[in-house]
């Protein structure tokens, strides 16, 4: 090899406040959670940020989530960014210099909170009852108007069969009637002329 890597960037996340979780490759999930309930259940902070960069995005996610559903009212903003980090990389062989490689790492902050955010912040998102309250009107409009299109179709099909079947029987019987010349055939659907008298 060319050249060998003498520094590595750093990676970790640096909390911006004292309660701030930090998410890392050694974290929980489990852990998370209850220390994030904890939290909140004994109202020691109404908010809380859980941070994740790189493969611990998934997992703070799923934090979040988790948090979420056992606690029914929470706020929550998702940020999305990029960490610098640079990789310094020193060379194995004469007339080669060294190299400075600069990486870009995603991150996710996410923030959640007892009391209500500012909704037109980007990565907002309400509450799990609050969505599910959507989702169960959006469920019985599509519902009612499914409702209302079957019910249509089956009273024109109602119709046409009733048609189709006087018109069968009707064929079947022989039955003629005549009304100004012309005849009548199931429930007027069909009119011929009136056969010439020979």
């Amino acid at each position: 090899n060319n050249y060998k890597k003498v520094k590595e960037g750093n990676d970790e996340l640096q909390a911006s406040q004292p309660d701030d979780i930090i998410v890392n490759n050694n974290s929980k999930i489990r852990n998370v959670v209850e220390r994030c309930f904890t939290s909140l259940q004994n109202d020691v902070n109404e908010t809380i940020k859980l941070q994740g960069n790189g493969k611990n995005i998934t997992k703070t996610i799923s934090c979040a989530e988790i948090l979420k559903r056992k606690w029914q009212v929470l706020y929550q903003r998702n940020e999305i960014y990029y960490q610098l980090s640079e990789d310094i990389w020193e060379p194995q062989k004469e007339g080669l210099e060294s190299l400075k490689v600069k990486r870009h790492i995603p991150a996710i902050t996410i923030t959640l909170s007892k009391k209500a955010l500012d909704a037109k912040l980007p990565g907002y998102q309400g509450p799990s009852n609050e969505l599910d309250s959507k989702l169960d009107l959006q469920h019985d409009y599509h519902h009612s108007r499914g409702s209302a299109r079957r019910g249509r179709g089956y009273s024109r099909r109602g119709m046409s069969n009733a048609g189709t079947n006087n018109r069968r029987r009707n064929k079947k019987e022989g039955s003629k009637d005549y009304v100004d010349g012309n005849q009548i055939r199931g429930q007027g659907l069909d009119t011929v002329k009136s056969p010439k008298a020979k």
